[in-house]
């Protein structure tokens, strides 16, 4: 994307809008530090994400919609 495309689809923003966007910056910059700070825990996570998965697939389906109907 060229800095000209930027500039064109920044022109159809409107400037209220602009605004807002300016003003959220700092909370975008948050959930971007956020997200950096999880994503170790995130990654963590996933062989057990795992793990669960194949010891549901393992139980019956019988069994499996018993417990979905009592949730």
């Amino acid at each position: 994307m060229s800095l000209f495309d930027i500039m064109g689809i920044a022109a159809k923003v409107p400037y209220p809008l602009l605004e807002k966007l300016e003003s959220d910056l700092p909370k975008f910059q948050q959930l971007m530090a956020l997200e950096k700070e999880a994503e170790p825990h995130v990654m963590a996570l996933e062989p057990i994400i795992k793990d669960v998965q194949q010891v549901w697939d393992s139980i019956s389906p019988e069994v499996q919609q018993l417990i979905g109907a009592l949730k």
